[in-house]
Protein backbone atom coordinates (compact mmCIF):
# COMPACT_ATOMS: atom_id res chain seq x y z
CA UNK A 1 0.00 0.00 0.00
CA UNK A 2 1.37 3.23 -0.80
CA UNK A 3 0.89 5.48 2.35
CA UNK A 4 1.47 9.09 0.30
CA UNK A 5 -1.37 8.34 -1.95
CA UNK A 6 -3.92 7.58 1.37
CA UNK A 7 -7.04 9.96 1.44
CA UNK A 8 -9.04 10.82 4.45
CA UNK A 9 -12.41 9.57 4.04
CA UNK A 10 -14.92 7.98 5.66
CA UNK A 11 -14.86 3.83 5.57
CA UNK A 12 -17.44 2.71 3.93
CA UNK A 13 -16.50 -0.99 3.91
CA UNK A 14 -18.88 -2.15 7.15
CA UNK A 15 -22.37 -0.49 5.33
CA UNK A 16 -22.71 -4.35 3.83
CA UNK A 17 -24.30 -7.26 5.66
CA UNK A 18 -21.77 -8.99 7.84
CA UNK A 19 -20.63 -12.00 6.97
CA UNK A 20 -22.51 -15.61 7.90
CA UNK A 21 -21.57 -16.86 11.57
CA UNK A 22 -21.76 -20.24 9.67
CA UNK A 23 -18.55 -19.31 7.42
CA UNK A 24 -14.92 -20.86 9.01
CA UNK A 25 -13.54 -17.96 11.57
CA UNK A 26 -10.31 -17.34 9.16
CA UNK A 27 -12.52 -16.82 6.06
CA UNK A 28 -15.22 -14.49 8.06
CA UNK A 29 -12.11 -12.43 9.40
CA UNK A 30 -10.93 -11.58 5.31
CA UNK A 31 -14.25 -11.06 4.54
CA UNK A 32 -14.33 -8.38 7.53
CA UNK A 33 -11.11 -6.20 6.32
CA UNK A 34 -11.48 -2.83 5.31
CA UNK A 35 -11.13 -2.66 1.32
CA UNK A 36 -10.98 1.13 1.13
CA UNK A 37 -8.12 3.71 1.65
CA UNK A 38 -9.32 4.78 5.08
CA UNK A 39 -8.24 1.37 6.57
CA UNK A 40 -5.52 3.73 9.12
CA UNK A 41 -8.57 5.24 11.03
CA UNK A 42 -11.57 4.34 12.79
CA UNK A 43 -14.12 6.78 14.66
CA UNK A 44 -17.16 5.57 16.74
CA UNK A 45 -18.38 7.49 19.82
CA UNK A 46 -16.40 10.80 19.24
CA UNK A 47 -13.16 8.85 19.69
CA UNK A 48 -10.60 8.30 16.98
CA UNK A 49 -7.99 5.41 16.50
CA UNK A 50 -5.20 6.40 14.24
CA UNK A 51 -2.37 3.99 13.09
CA UNK A 52 0.65 6.35 11.86
CA UNK A 53 1.85 5.89 8.12
CA UNK A 54 5.24 4.43 7.67
CA UNK A 55 8.13 5.17 5.55
CA UNK A 56 8.57 1.02 4.62
CA UNK A 57 6.34 -1.02 2.57
CA UNK A 58 4.00 -2.30 5.11
CA UNK A 59 0.79 -4.53 5.18
CA UNK A 60 -1.94 -3.14 6.82
CA UNK A 61 -5.28 -4.43 7.41
CA UNK A 62 -8.28 -2.73 9.68
CA UNK A 63 -10.40 -5.48 10.64
CA UNK A 64 -14.55 -4.55 12.08
CA UNK A 65 -14.74 -6.63 14.88
CA UNK A 66 -18.21 -5.26 17.03
CA UNK A 67 -21.14 -6.45 15.37
CA UNK A 68 -19.87 -7.05 11.82
CA UNK A 69 -17.43 -10.17 12.08
CA UNK A 70 -18.73 -10.93 15.58
CA UNK A 71 -22.47 -10.01 15.72
CA UNK A 72 -23.73 -11.41 18.46
CA UNK A 73 -24.74 -10.09 21.87
CA UNK A 74 -23.16 -13.47 24.35
CA UNK A 75 -20.43 -11.75 25.18
CA UNK A 76 -18.69 -8.35 25.08
CA UNK A 77 -16.02 -7.83 22.36
CA UNK A 78 -13.64 -4.83 20.60
CA UNK A 79 -14.24 -2.87 17.88
CA UNK A 80 -11.70 -3.04 15.85
CA UNK A 81 -8.41 -4.92 14.85
CA UNK A 82 -5.47 -3.16 12.92
CA UNK A 83 -2.91 -5.72 11.88
CA UNK A 84 0.48 -4.02 10.64
CA UNK A 85 3.92 -5.85 9.42
CA UNK A 86 6.95 -4.94 7.33
CA UNK A 87 10.18 -6.54 7.35
CA UNK A 88 10.81 -5.11 10.60
CA UNK A 89 7.74 -6.17 12.84
CA UNK A 90 4.46 -7.39 12.86
CA UNK A 91 1.72 -6.45 15.24
CA UNK A 92 -1.62 -6.90 15.95
CA UNK A 93 -3.91 -3.65 17.78
CA UNK A 94 -6.99 -4.79 19.34
CA UNK A 95 -9.06 -1.10 19.30
CA UNK A 96 -11.67 -0.44 21.75
CA UNK A 97 -13.52 3.15 21.46
CA UNK A 98 -15.12 3.42 24.06
CA UNK A 99 -17.82 6.16 26.43
CA UNK A 100 -17.23 5.98 29.89
CA UNK A 101 -16.75 2.73 31.06
CA UNK A 102 -13.00 1.65 30.90
CA UNK A 103 -13.70 -1.61 32.95
CA UNK A 104 -16.04 -2.98 30.21
CA UNK A 105 -13.51 -2.11 27.51
CA UNK A 106 -10.64 -4.35 29.29
CA UNK A 107 -13.05 -7.14 29.26
CA UNK A 108 -14.05 -6.29 25.67
CA UNK A 109 -10.22 -6.19 24.68
CA UNK A 110 -10.10 -9.54 26.79
CA UNK A 111 -12.41 -11.74 25.41
CA UNK A 112 -11.38 -10.34 20.99
CA UNK A 113 -8.06 -11.13 21.59
CA UNK A 114 -8.60 -14.89 23.41
CA UNK A 115 -10.38 -15.46 20.36
CA UNK A 116 -7.99 -14.79 18.06
CA UNK A 117 -5.25 -16.95 19.88
CA UNK A 118 -7.72 -19.76 20.06
CA UNK A 119 -7.86 -19.31 16.40
CA UNK A 120 -3.96 -19.34 16.12
CA UNK A 121 -3.53 -15.87 14.86
CA UNK A 122 -1.45 -14.85 17.85
CA UNK A 123 1.83 -16.89 18.49
CA UNK A 124 4.69 -15.32 18.95
CA UNK A 125 3.37 -11.63 17.88
CA UNK A 126 3.65 -8.38 19.37
CA UNK A 127 0.40 -7.42 20.72
CA UNK A 128 -1.47 -4.21 21.45
CA UNK A 129 -4.90 -2.92 23.53
CA UNK A 130 -5.81 0.75 22.67
CA UNK A 131 -8.40 2.04 24.12
CA UNK A 132 -9.51 5.40 22.74
CA UNK A 133 -12.51 7.05 25.46
CA UNK A 134 -14.11 10.15 26.65
CA UNK A 135 -14.20 9.09 30.44
CA UNK A 136 -11.55 9.17 32.73
CA UNK A 137 -10.36 6.52 34.76
CA UNK A 138 -12.02 6.47 37.85
CA UNK A 139 -9.60 7.29 41.08
CA UNK A 140 -10.20 4.30 42.98
CA UNK A 141 -7.83 2.31 41.10
CA UNK A 142 -10.16 -0.23 39.05
CA UNK A 143 -8.95 0.79 36.01
CA UNK A 144 -5.73 0.39 36.76
CA UNK A 145 -6.26 -3.09 38.91
CA UNK A 146 -8.43 -4.42 35.44
CA UNK A 147 -5.64 -3.77 33.21
CA UNK A 148 -2.57 -5.39 35.47
CA UNK A 149 -4.93 -8.45 36.11
CA UNK A 150 -5.28 -8.75 32.16
CA UNK A 151 -1.98 -8.12 31.14
CA UNK A 152 -0.80 -10.74 33.51
CA UNK A 153 -3.41 -13.00 32.17
CA UNK A 154 -1.89 -12.36 28.93
CA UNK A 155 1.09 -12.55 29.25
CA UNK A 156 0.71 -16.43 30.24
CA UNK A 157 0.37 -16.73 26.47
CA UNK A 158 1.97 -13.83 24.60
CA UNK A 159 4.96 -12.63 25.55
CA UNK A 160 4.71 -8.85 24.07
CA UNK A 161 1.73 -7.18 25.40
CA UNK A 162 0.36 -4.08 26.59
CA UNK A 163 -2.72 -2.20 27.03
CA UNK A 164 -2.21 1.78 26.25
CA UNK A 165 -5.33 4.03 26.96
CA UNK A 166 -5.04 8.23 25.90
CA UNK A 167 -8.48 9.68 26.06
CA UNK A 168 -10.64 10.78 23.36
CA UNK A 169 -7.96 10.41 20.30
CA UNK A 170 -4.95 7.86 19.94
CA UNK A 171 -2.47 6.79 17.51
CA UNK A 172 0.00 4.00 17.20
CA UNK A 173 3.14 4.45 15.92
CA UNK A 174 4.69 0.89 14.23
CA UNK A 175 7.97 2.25 13.55
CA UNK A 176 8.73 2.72 17.52
CA UNK A 177 5.65 0.88 19.29
CA UNK A 178 4.36 3.81 20.94
CA UNK A 179 0.73 5.54 21.45
CA UNK A 180 0.71 8.94 21.84
CA UNK A 181 -2.60 10.84 22.07
CA UNK A 182 -3.64 13.72 19.35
Amino acid sequence: MNFANLKTMSCKCFNTTPPNDSIAFKERVELCKCKCDSRLVATEKRCKFTLKKTNAASIVDKIKIDNYLFCTTEFKKCDYLFYHSNKNNEVYIFVELKGTDLNTAIKQLENTINIFYDEGYLYKKRIRGAIAHTGVPSANGSYRKAKLLLEAKIKKKIIDFRIEQKGIKITYNPDNDSFTQE
